[in-house]
């Protein structure tokens, strides 16, 4: 437990690290456009209204209904039965094929479920269904034995850390970041937005190793990958190029406690200006007490080994 909850602080300080665009906050000049928050006063741009539930802009159908109520009812009962359920029989029974093999050079592929918890929770679900495979520049890791979901500041968090050098005590950990309200909105609009299982970005993704310096009394974290900006779509910032498959028959509310089950290939580069430019830095010291961070030593990235 004393390793999970050491894994689960980092991940929560790669947080404070990253880039504060990950999809959950607008910019103000976004209020009232397609797929963003309304104006205080409930209104949206011409063309949009408010839904109400999700504080979110969507386009205005009044005119397509106007249209439907002018056909016959022969028009209008040719649809077949079910159309407008919730996912109906539709929806995929398992992940793609197609997630066994990605589409890039270097690349983090993911399937998996999980129930997701609070940023405080303690029980690490050792019984998670996991498939995780990273390839950073001819260098290959699988076989990661601790997953954390969990919803923190309004984003779904899925993080992972494997030790690859014991003798060092060096990690490989790792951070997916998804906003909550982005997610209800594919779930709820997917038509809309032209989505059925697949979706055309991925997370966005923090790759780090981290060493425990314990006799100095401090943690050094190194920031060595990160996702590629997408620009996909630009109704939804701070994602990563690739491609995601999410179960909306499990995925309703994508809150604490629902089981979470998510599939992605997601395109990532170890250029360090790509990092830099993400992640502010790419060198992080903290004391293993506090977890506040400190100056690391001029030559941490020598004693480090990486």
């Amino acid at each position: 437990m004393k390793k999970g909850l050491f894994f689960l602080i980092i991940l929560l300080l790669a947080v404070g690290c990253s880039s504060s665009d990950n999809g959950e906050t607008n910019d103000s000049s976004e209020t009232g456009s397609l797929y963003n928050e309304c104006y205080p006063d409930g209104t949206c741009d011409s063309g949009l209204v408010c839904d109400n539930e999700y504080n979110t802009c969507i386009k205005d159908n009044a005119v397509n209904d106007n249209k439907d109520e002018d056909k016959t009812s022969d028009e209008t009962d040719t649809a077949p039965d079910g159309d407008n359920d919730d996912g109906g029989d539709s929806e995929p029974e398992d992940f793609k094929e197609g997630y066994k093999q990605s589409n890039y050079d270097n690349y983090v592929l993911f399937k998996g479920e999980t129930v997701l918890q609070d940023e405080e929770a303690e029980d690490l679900n050792p019984d998670n269904t996991v498939e995780l495979e990273i390839v950073i520049y001819d260098e290959t890791y699988r076989d990661f034995e601790e997953i954390v979901a969990s919803v923190y500041n309004g984003n779904i968090m899925i993080g992972s850390s494997k030790l690859i050098d014991e003798e060092n005590d060096v990690f490989l950990s790792m951070t997916f970041y998804l906003s909550q309200k982005n997610l209800r909105t594919i779930r709820d609009f997917a038509e809309d937005l032209g989505y059925e299982d697949e979706i055309d970005f991925a997370p966005k993704a923090i790759i780090y190793k981290t060493k425990n310096f314990s006799e100095e009394g401090f943690v050094y974290d190194k920031f060595i990958a990160v996702g590629v900006p997408s620009e996909t779509n630009p109704d939804f910032t701070g994602y990563s190029e690739g491609r995601m498959q999410l179960s909306y028959d499990e995925n309703s509310t994508f809150d604490v406690g629902e089981n979470f089950k998510i599939a992605f290939d997601l395109h990532l580069t170890a250029d360090t200006d790509e990092i830099n430019m993400q992640v502010y830095q790419s060198i992080f010291c903290y004391d293993s007490e506090s977890f506040r961070e400190i100056d690391c030593p001029e030559d941490i990235e020598t004693i480090a080994g990486f």
